[in-house]
């Protein structure tokens, strides 16, 4: 399956299951950590092993994966080798806030036919 199927797949779930906050950081320009981040937060600690479960069940489908955090149940990553899937508990969203590792980062599907140019060039 390919890469933005394969996203948009999860994303669809995720939204499925009420996840909150859901953030795709394409971060292909930094090809050892995938091609995307898939970020997004669950209210409890029930609602992270709901995602878990069922995210899993829909990866497996299409791909290796790897599952990392299931013993704090605060921040949880799925590896699936060119998308990284972040399951937080909001305090641990906010406390580790990755979004602002990738400053270059940009947004999915967006392409712009036009860069802005830079000032004096």
């Amino acid at each position: 399956m390919k890469t933005n199927k394969f996203l948009e797949l999860i994303k669809e779930e995720a939204e499925k299951l009420k996840a909150e906050n859901l953030t795709i950081l394409d971060v292909s320009e930094f090809p050892t950590v995938g091609e995307y981040h898939l970020i997004m937060s669950a209210t409890s600690t029930a609602h992270i092993n709901a995602l878990v479960k069922t995210l899993a069940k829909k990866i497996k489908k299409s791909r290796n994966f790897h599952v990392e955090g299931l013993a704090a149940k605060q921040w949880i990553l799925i590896d699936c080798q060119d998308v990284i899937i972040h399951i937080f508990t909001k305090e641990a969203r906010s406390f580790y806030n990755i979004e602002r590792l990738w400053k270059k980062e940009k947004p999915w599907r967006a392409k712009s036919k036009n860069p802005k140019k830079s000032e004096g060039g």
